[in-house]
């Protein structure tokens, strides 16, 4: 299923989006494609904590809450989702990439450029939904979905993998390095080691400080003073590449 909200307080436009996306549904039929659209940002944000979307098309310029806060409110509840926004001006380009917004489309909308988006974020909702490691833990072998890793922590040469939904699986004591054992998430762009004992998934990161990561759920993530020149750098190439198009 690919469930696609909309969002815009201008009927014409909101309108001349949904075709465009009903007409990438019927492209492909077998995705489930499922549209709801919203003319009040307002009605959105209130059940954006509940419901969660796949991707959101939101329009910049709107009355009360505009684009780029509902994205912040989105982002609150989901820190990986695609957010794709469409407006008139580029004005607000900047905030949106403070949203991590996966594209910036300026109206009118092309379908080409409408549709390339659509694909990426399928294609990312794929990755998220394939992409699995199995870990040695005490209990036996457990798959786990790499994008439901917030964080993986070293203690006492044993790797504990924390998810998005308050889980803990603690590996096997292990002789072999941390890196080692957690090999698959070094090859992964999304993961990042910022300090010896931990790597952190880039997707549920909310705030960057000159000693630590702020993820998702409140954990603080410390960062090497030594490596914060590099990790620092890392962190702002990946946002670059998952940023505003």
């Amino acid at each position: 299923m690919f469930r696609i909200a909309i969002c815009d307080n201008d009927a014409d436009d909101l309108k001349y989006l949904e075709e465009k996306v009903q007409f990438f549904n019927t492209m492909h039929p077998d995705r489930g494609g499922q549209i709801q659209c919203f003319s009040n940002p307002e009605s959105l944000a209130a059940i954006s904590k509940e419901y969660r979307f796949d991707v959101y098309l939101l329009d910049v310029m709107m009355p009360g809450i505009d684009g780029i806060d509902l994205g912040k409110i989105i982002r609150d509840y989901d820190s990986s989702v695609p957010v794709i926004y469409t407006t008139s001006s580029r004005e607000f380009a900047f905030e949106a990439f403070g949203v991590r917004a996966m594209a910036y489309l300026e109206k009118p909308v092309s379908r080409k450029e409408l549709f390339e988006v659509l694909e990426e974020a399928w294609n990312r909702l794929k990755m998220r939904k394939r992409s699995k490691i199995t870990i040695n833990t005490k209990n036996g072998m457990a798959g786990v979905d790499i994008g439901t890793i917030l964080f993986v922590e070293n203690v006492s040469r044993t790797a504990v993998y924390h998810l998005r939904d308050g889980t803990q699986l603690e590996g096997v004591s292990n002789r072999t390095a941390f890196e080692k054992t957690v090999a698959p998430l070094m090859e992964d762009m999304d993961f990042l080691q910022p300090h010896k004992s931990f790597f952190v998934n880039m997707n549920y990161i909310f705030e960057l400080h000159a000693d630590s990561f702020l993820l998702e759920g409140g954990w603080k993530i410390p960062i090497s003073r030594a490596k914060y020149g590099e990790i620092k750098k890392a962190y702002l190439r990946w946002m670059a590449g998952a940023g505003v198009k």
